[in-house]
């Protein structure tokens, strides 16, 4: 379990720097947000659910309010991924906003004991 736990937070991570880079990419561009912006964000949703499995099937306890905080600010950066990628024209704040999501996840997860 031990394992997969790590291979899944390394993916978790891979998933976050995959986002931000698609972020900063098309913000520099202004273009509409690409599939690498919105597969991020839905990687970064998905494997922080399967961690968040892993670690209760292991019986390593959990802090509930903070995976509750995580997941609604995932599901966040996924909706505001997904609305900068269908808007016609490129709507930068959309963009803005799902980096700025993305970095209080990962201010949560890094601070929050």
């Amino acid at each position: 379990m031990e394992s997969l736990r790590l291979v899944l937070i390394v993916c978790h991570i891979a998933a976050l720097v995959v986002l931000l880079g698609g972020v900063v990419y098309h913000l520099a561009r202004r273009s509409p947000a690409g599939p690498a912006v919105v597969g991020g964000a839905a990687a970064l949703l998905g494997t922080g659910v399967l961690l968040v499995a892993v670690l209760v099937a292991g019986d390593l306890g959990i802090n509930g309010p903070k995976i509750g905080v995580k997941t609604a600010v995932a599901a966040a950066v996924l909706g505001c991924a997904v609305a900068a990628r269908r808007a016609v024209p490129p709507r930068q704040p959309m963009m803005y906003a799902t980096g700025a999501f993305a970095l209080v996840n990962a201010a949560v997860a890094a601070l929050w004991a």
